[in-house]
């Protein structure tokens, strides 16, 4: 019996070491390979696989989102996109909260790879330091811009022009 147990024991064993080695084949260094990762690959409408995609960057869509814009719940807290490519952000009737940059994403590569993509869609990036944060916009015109946060739980943030 104690045989058998210690035998069984050995197969696992074995079966536990193949398994960790192929999934490790080729790769010194222990991570799990790109080809077995959790990942989307971006589509077309066609479903095939699609290197880059093309958004609405036009230059009227980059200058309409440039101005001070308020958020529509909290009245304390502004984004102001300078054309230069800053943002900054504000709380509290103005005390700068954060400052950094912003551009619209234009390419597939661009975006963080659990992002479902979307062929129409506009994407931002807002970035603070070594921190980057990826948007969605669903609406932006000479009034209201509405963002999709494009993380874990994202939600929609909504902003009303108050300036230029």
């Amino acid at each position: 019996m104690a045989k058998n147990t210690l035998i069984g024991f050995l197969v696992l064993l074995l079966v536990i070491a193949g398994v960790f080695i192929i999934r490790n084949q080729g790769n010194e260094n222990g991570d799990v390979p790109e080809e077995l990762e959790d990942t989307e690959t971006p589509q077309n409408t066609e479903g095939e696989p699609r290197a880059d995609f093309e958004a609405d960057a036009s230059p009227e869509t980059r200058a309409s989102i440039v101005g001070l814009w308020e958020k529509s719940d909290d009245s304390q807290s502004t984004l102001t996109f300078h054309s230069d490519g800053t943002l900054v952000d504000t709380y509290g009737g103005g005390a700068i909260y954060e400052t950094g940059t912003y551009d619209f994403v234009t390419s597939a590569d661009d975006l963080p790879r659990n992002v479902q993509y979307d062929p129409e869609a506009i994407y931002l990036r807002q970035t603070f330091g070594n921190q980057s944060y990826y948007y969605e916009v669903r609406t932006l015109n000479e009034s209201l811009l509405e963002l999709r946060l494009l993380s874990e739980g994202g939600g929609v943030l909504n902003y009303t022009r108050i300036g230029l």
